[in-house]
């Protein structure tokens, strides 16, 4: 299968809160990419009203707090009638939850890489995320890009 995903998704389970009118609706994070989310809840009914996601990175002291709207939703296939995974769609307003969302993927790809736990599926990672430990060359001139 041909996965057509714009950027790295990695695991992270953790509570989730959804600001959904005057109400906070608790759900539980699969994982999480740099545009949105991956997240179980148990009441179906709150998704088309979601307006907001806050939830815990473990590189944060902090929690984030980013406007989202729900970009499908599919009834989990286990024998509970009020298990619903819905797919979050971030709407950053700023650069910053962009920014923590990136460096906690790209701490754990590399810590993954690094400590030779990765799958090949973490492997396919964009060019900006590669880690070199180390450079030779049989020239004794050359460039180093970064």
């Amino acid at each position: 299968m041909n996965d057509k995903r714009k950027h790295i998704r990695v695991s992270l389970e953790n509570s989730v809160n959804f600001e959904i009118g005057e109400h906070m609706v608790v759900g539980k994070s699969i994982d999480i990419s740099r545009n949105g989310m991956l997240v179980m809840v148990n009441i179906p009914e709150s998704h088309p009203a979601v307006k907001s996601v806050s939830f815990n990175l473990p590189n944060l002291s902090e929690q984030l707090h980013i406007q989202c709207k729900t970009a499908w939703i599919n009834k989990k296939n286990n024998g509970h009638d009020h298990e619903y995974v819905l797919g979050i769609e971030f709407s950053h307003q700023t650069e910053a939850p962009v920014m923590f969302i990136d460096t906690f993927i790209k701490d754990l790809v590399q810590t993954k890489l690094v400590d030779g736990r990765g799958s090949a599926e973490q492997r396919k990672i964009p060019r900006t995320m590669c880690l070199l430990t180390e450079i030779s060359s049989e020239k004794k001139i050359f460039l180093l890009f970064q």
